[in-house]
């Protein structure tokens, strides 16, 4: 805070259109209320899904800041090696918040289970998750996880422009792991490398398409609810009425004082 900022402390008391007894009542039916627990539940995949996002960007931006090199570390260079590291560590940050999110999905949504809503969900991902990019995902978290890393590798190509850097993921092991899900297998055949900022921006565009619809329906599954708790909350906060202020010196911490 700036020095010739103020910082003020309003003092509220009960303005007498209801008594304690109806104020605390009210703050108790707030807390209970339906609304309030499905508010939480949303938030915490909304943050699930802001995870997805940021882990994404992170290593997007890591390879773009690589790629835009166009220069070779060396195979078995220490700055290879560091680098590498670093992209499979932010590979397998993204992937496993990946299924993450569709855990907390599923946790969430399955109260909705039977309703409109749980219907037209499930048709909307079922068409998401045959997407050969999301099978991709979901084989190489499993992979990752299971197994062990996958190659990691840069390709260069040269046209009339100059050369381009590529970092992309070899299919080669993952495609020979005994568990490698048959669904997955026609893609990792026909891209024995992997450009994989290309690969995690297609992703990026099916689940954002996907959760941007599932988020715009809250309002329809919960508006009347909070609707009503926001009644009970106008309906708190009017029992109140401001009684002074307490003003704090910003050059002096310990100094309050007192206007009415």
């Amino acid at each position: 805070m700036s020095s010739d900022e103020e910082l003020k402390i309003t003092v509220l008391n009960l303005n007498g259109t209801l008594t304690l007894e109806e104020v605390e009542d009210l703050r108790e039916r707030i807390a209970a209320h339906p609304a309030v627990a499905a508010q939480a539940r949303w938030a915490n995949l909304q943050q699930t899904i802001g995870i997805v996002f940021g882990n994404a960007a992170e290593l997007k931006d890591y390879i773009a800041r690589r790629e835009a090199t166009a220069e070779p570390l060396g195979r078995d260079s220490v700055e290879a090696q560091i680098f590498n590291m670093n992209v499979l560590r932010l590979l397998m940050n993204f992937v496993s918040s990946a299924m993450t999110l569709v855990d907390h999905t599923r946790n969430l949504l399955r109260k909705y289970e039977g309703g409109s809503f749980w219907s037209e969900y499930e048709s909307k991902k079922a068409k998401m998750v045959e997407a050969p990019v999301v099978v991709y995902v979901k084989t190489l978290r499993n992979y990752m996880l299971h197994r062990g890393n996958p190659v990691v590798a840069s390709a260069f190509s040269q046209d009339v422009v100059g050369r381009t850097l590529s970092v992309v993921v070899d299919s080669k092991d993952v495609l020979a792991w005994e568990k490698c899900p048959a669904g997955a297998k026609p893609y990792l055949a026909d891209h024995p490398v992997v450009p994989l900022r290309q690969a995690i921006g297609e992703y990026e565009k099916l689940i954002e398409n996907l959760y941007r619809w599932v988020l715009d329906q809250y309002g329809t599954l919960h508006g009347a609810e909070v609707d009503e708790v926001n009644d009970l909350i106008r309906r708190r906060e009017a029992a109140y009425s401001a009684s002074g202020e307490f003003t704090l010196d910003p050059d002096n911490g310990q100094s309050i004082s007192m206007t009415h």
